[in-house]
């Protein structure tokens, strides 16, 4: 990640991470209810929107390569059986602690408190997984597989994706102003700003994600925090902003239960993170845009221990 000031460029990244999390909590994005969704109304509206976004990234990317200004690919890391244990961790946690790391997002903008725990559990996961495995996960030899798609093709997603998330802020946000109970986001709205919004962070200062900035910190990799840690908090600021203009105003404790699932949850989700750098918006957001194997598999692993969870749940509801 190139050195991060107080520019222009940042202060444009913060306003993105800003509209990242008011997007999550406006449109309930989520792993979790994407896939509950699908396994109890046969609908896959969520999981194909959020799947979406790693399109969108795909696109603003492809144009910025044909401009010249398109970041390093990530490291190709190879698909093995840590890759599929990642992913049962991090759908057990996910499962858990009763939202992905997207949605305990959503969810603390809504007010939840008990959510900003799981980031602490995440870290806790992150240093025992660290202190049994004793490494990170190892790189694949050559380039990973990247997307690519026509020069033409790209331009007109890329206007497509422009034209949709001017239109989605004017109508969502500025002209409710006047309304008292601003509208929750369609999911192929919410997931439209967060793949245009990381696009843009991603050109301006670097890959970024919040899983990323707790693996690096639970690891002693102190550089840029001062300012990764101020994108976290406009991502949060933005989701709690979410959360006020939807009406949740209050703040609502934790009891002893959500403390443990919070915690519990998030060490699981930062264990399956180990393994599968990035965590679940790492996959769907950069794994996805390159079409990298080891991402494929493992958020095909999370979506199969998510549905598994819940469809178990399900079955033992009745001699509840």
């Amino acid at each position: 990640m190139h050195t991060m000031v107080m520019s222009s460029a940042f202060v444009l990244a913060l306003i993105c991470a800003g509209l990242m999390g008011y997007a999550i909590q406006s449109g309930a994005t989520c792993m979790v209810y994407a896939v509950s969704e699908m396994v109890e109304k046969r609908r896959f509206t969520r999981l194909v929107a959020m799947l979406e976004a790693g399109l969108w990234v795909a696109c603003m990317m492809a144009v910025a390569s044909g401009l010249n200004l398109a970041p390093d690919q990530p490291a190709p890391y190879p698909p093995s059986w840590s890759t599929v244990l990642g992913g049962i961790l991090l759908g057990l946690g996910a499962y858990l602690n009763g939202a992905c790391v997207f949605g305990s997002v959503a969810r603390f903008g809504s007010g939840e408190l008990g959510f900003a725990l799981t980031p602490i559990g995440y870290l806790l996961g992150i240093r025992i997984f660290d202190s049994l495995w004793g490494r990170e996960p190892s790189v694949a030899e050559g380039p990973g597989s990247a997307l690519a798609l026509p020069g033409i093709l790209a331009l007109g997603f890329a206007a497509y994706a422009a034209f949709r998330s001017i239109r989605t802020i004017y109508w969502t946000v500025w002209r409710s102003r006047s309304d008292q109970s601003p509208h929750l986001w369609q999911p192929h709205e919410a997931t439209l700003v967060i793949g245009v919004t990381f696009a843009i962070m991603l050109l301006t200062v670097g890959r970024w994600t919040y899983p990323e900035l707790l693996a690096d910190l639970s690891r002693g990799k102190m550089g840029e925090t001062a300012s990764r840690l101020l994108l976290f908090a406009a991502l949060l600021f933005g989701a709690r902003w979410g959360g006020l203009r939807h009406g949740r105003r209050a703040w609502q404790a934790p009891d002893g239960a959500r403390v443990r699932a919070c915690l519990a949850g998030g060490a699981m989700m930062g264990a399956g993170g180990a393994l599968i750098p990035g965590g679940n918006d790492g996959l769907v957001l950069v794994g996805l845009r390159f079409l990298m194997p080891y991402a494929l598999l493992a958020l095909g692993t999370m979506v199969a221990t998510v549905g598994l969870a819940i469809g178990a749940q399900r079955l033992r509801a009745p001699s509840a």
